[in-house]
């Protein structure tokens, strides 16, 4: 099994206007934790690019992996069930306003749209994850094929202390892809 992970053009710091970072992964529950390293450090660089300064942990770099989580969760334990795992990708694109994420999978597909609302009275362990991603992102839409795609978009707040880093910088993005 191999990961690959990496960046093909522009550089990751305040003054990046663009890069392309790649991330695929086996669709095992044990390199989730890849993925998610992967997402944050992009998130970081793209919010230093935007804003000029190191990205802050905050709600919205929490709301972006939790969603991130959630996905690759659904992949290993309900796409690649009862079968080898193959390949989770992430393409990730972000911009001024907003980060895109493209997660796809060669696994089952399901329809999203068939999740009931959880009972949140009742604290269920779970079929949570589309509750959250819904919850968490500002678009959510799933195509079913070969790969599955799910994409995840989240708009970026103000920059903390102001807008100064985003006013004429243009835009800052960030992909990951095969």
């Amino acid at each position: 099994m191999q990961v690959v992970v990496g960046i093909r053009r522009g550089r990751v710091s305040p003054v990046a206007l663009s890069a392309t970072v790649c991330v695929e992964a086996p669709g095992d529950i044990s390199y989730r934790n890849v993925i998610l390293r992967a997402v944050a450090a992009a998130c970081k660089a793209a919010f230093a690019g935007v804003c000029g300064r190191e990205a802050p942990v905050d709600e919205f770099m929490n709301h972006v992996l939790s969603a991130v989580g959630e996905a690759f969760n659904n992949i290993a334990f309900h796409c690649y069930r009862d079968r080898s795992s193959d390949i989770a990708r992430v393409r990730m694109t972000m911009d001024s306003t907003a980060v895109h994420l493209r997660i796809e999978d060669y696994g089952r597909s399901f329809d999203p749209l068939s999740v009931c609302l959880p009972d949140l009275d009742a604290l269920p362990e779970s079929g949570l994850g589309i509750y959250i991603m819904r919850s968490l992102m500002d678009e959510v839409s799933y195509e079913a094929g070969c790969p599955n795609v799910l994409n995840l978009s989240k708009n970026i707040p103000d920059c903390p202390g102001g807008p100064a880093g985003r006013a004429g910088k243009g835009a800052t993005s960030a992909v990951l892809h095969q």
